[in-house]
């Protein structure tokens, strides 16, 4: 297949901030020592890093998605780490607000 010298440097432009994007991801806890992974804290970290991803994938800063949930930054930058957990109700209004700025984006 050919492409367009512009459309693969959009590409690679693409693949390249994509791979920093996950560098910044919180880290899935490893097993410990009898090859356990702590359910709980992957858990966490899992749902951060799916917060993480889509909120970037639709341009969103923390302090626009916060806005959009209606939940003060702090609570949205703890959750989003990984390291402490968030309480279903709240992570229930930042997934509806990335699910109706999702449908908003398609519809555009």
């Amino acid at each position: 297949m050919l492409v367009e010298e512009s459309d693969f440097e959009q590409l690679r432009r693409e693949a390249t901030q994509a791979a920093r994007d996950v560098e910044k991801l919180p880290l899935l806890p490893g097993p410990d020592k009898e090859a356990f992974y702590p359910a709980a804290d992957y858990l966490r970290a899992s749902l951060a890093r799916e917060l993480l991803v889509r909120r970037k994938r639709l341009g969103l800063t923390q302090e626009q998605l916060a806005h959009l949930a209606g939940i003060p930054v702090k609570i949205l930058i703890a959750a989003g780490s990984g390291q402490h957990p968030a309480r279903p109700r709240t992570l229930g209004r930042i997934v509806d607000a990335l699910e109706a700025e999702e449908r908003k984006q398609s519809r555009n």
